[in-house]
């Protein structure tokens, strides 16, 4: 019974530190915004000078209060890690915010 809930335990903390771990960064947030620039960013020949510039400015701030209006009930935190492991584990959701930013940002050159 110990074992099983040693096991639970660094489950729970492997699966709560994942993200900061393999975006290499300090926040679950900071982490998820890393995230989502990759996306947007990946296969991207001409990226949009506002996706260089908000990961070295914002650290998460902006992600933050967008996982709030997504998940008002849960601490960001807790909000930025499931919208990670969405993002992670569902292809579409991926694509999805490819296709989005395409229609909202405009390209770095014309």
């Amino acid at each position: 019974m110990l074992r099983l809930l040693i096991f639970l335990i660094l489950l729970v903390l492997g699966l709560f530190f994942y993200p900061n771990f393999a975006e290499e960064k300090d926040s679950a947030c900071s982490a998820l915004e890393n995230k989502l620039f990759r996306i947007i960013n990946k296969d991207n020949e001409a990226s949009s000078l506002l996706t260089l510039l908000i990961p070295t400015l914002s650290d998460g701030f902006i992600v933050r209060a967008a996982i709030h209006e997504r998940y008002p009930d849960l601490p960001p935190t807790i909000g930025c890690i499931v919208t990670y492991y969405e993002i992670l584990l569902d292809p579409k959701m991926e694509k999805d915010i490819k296709n989005s930013v395409k229609k909202e940002l405009p390209p770095l050159t014309s």
